[in-house]
């Protein structure tokens, strides 16, 4: 009997594997729609960039270029991450603000960016647009669901059309100073119905209850804490550190009495001198039941450390020093504090 050793299926299919070895447009080094490609150069042109961020903006493949991710699908750029390091940034729980210089610097946004008709992710944060107006052209970025212009140097009031980008899941307005934002309505907001992350000024936010993160850190806010902050009862992680918050309406068991879900809390580094947290007799509400981390560093917040932190039960990070706590601390705090990864008192 004679055996037939050539076999064209397993011929085809070794080939077929080879190829798949070898072929240099594997995921890892597909590349990019060229039309994209040279909307990025334009892109760079547009910067100044003392620092060189965009030194490995060269080559045909811009789905390798820093901060640049493509769909592994298409091609298609999906996502444009700029974000420099913030020039006035958190180094620590203790507040302490440091300079950073790495930013880029334009006089305007290019509108250019229109030409990337898959982006879904812009971050923009951290450089400096000179004090330019927020571009309208973002109104036209529907397909948008993460943007990002925080601490870059945009001035005037914050526009109304950026109510057409219903994609949004979230928004970072926020500036520490770098340039004057304000906003003279608010309404576009509610159609923002898939936003889950919002970073901005307050005035802006009072209806926005379906909210899970928020963050107002580093704003230098002079006003209280108003009780609207208690009608978001769906916040997971709440930041309001490093302002010049001078007081909370109605006291801090606004805020944990109200929002059944909230994981984290940081008010720390504020002007809260003389605002007394400390002992609630008549609790309502979930009261902080899945809180796990409470920061009141450097807060200036004075009088007795209160009973009801020795209720939190999932709390695992406390910091509460350097403030103006007096007494004792009390005798349902030492069972929890033992439990606890991380305490500062």
């Amino acid at each position: 009997m004679i055996v037939n050793l050539f076999n064209p299926m397993l011929v085809v299919l070794t080939l077929c594997i080879e190829i798949a070895l070898f072929c240099p447009c594997q995921n890892s080094s597909f590349s990019c729609i060229e039309g994209e490609r040279q909307t990025l150069l334009k892109l760079k042109q547009s910067f100044e960039d003392p620092f060189h961020r965009l030194s490995s903006w060269k080559g045909n493949n811009c789905c390798i270029w820093k901060g640049v991710s493509c769909d592994e699908t298409n091609g298609h750029v999906v996502k444009l991450n700029l974000r420099a390091p913030s020039r006035f940034s958190n180094k620590s729980f203790y507040g302490i603000i440091s300079e950073e210089i790495s930013f880029l610097v334009a006089p305007v946004v290019k509108s250019c960016l229109l030409e990337l008709r898959y982006l879904e992710h812009l971050d923009l944060s951290g450089n400096d647009f000179q004090y330019s107006p927020i571009p309208q052209f973002f109104s036209s970025m529907k397909q948008l669901r993460y943007l990002n212009i925080s601490n870059a140097r945009f001035n005037g009031s914050v526009p109304n059309y950026l109510g057409n980008l219903t994609g949004l899941r979230v928004l970072d307005l926020s500036s520490n100073g770098q340039g004057p934002l304000w906003a003279d309505d608010v309404k576009w907001i509610s159609s923002l119905v898939s936003l889950q992350h919002l970073g901005t000024v307050p005035s802006m936010i009072q209806n926005m209850t379906s909210l899970r993160i928020l963050d107002l850190s580093f704003n230098l806010f002079t006003s209280s804490i108003q009780t609207s902050f208690g009608n978001f009862e769906n916040l997971v992680h709440l930041n309001l550190a490093a302002n010049d918050f001078s007081g909370i309406e109605k006291g801090l068991l606004l805020i944990l009495g109200n929002m059944c879900h909230l994981k984290s809390l940081d008010m720390s580094d504020n002007q809260l001198q003389g605002e007394e947290i400390g002992n609630y007799r008549n609790l309502s509400g979930c009261f902080g039941h899945d809180l796990e981390t409470l920061n009141l560093d450097y807060a200036r917040i004075s009088g007795r450390i209160p009973d009801w932190v020795g209720m939190l039960e999932n709390l695992k990070y406390l910091h509460l020093s350097d403030n103006q706590f007096n007494g004792t601390i009390p005798e349902s705090c030492p069972k929890v504090l033992g439990n606890f990864p991380t305490s500062r008192l």
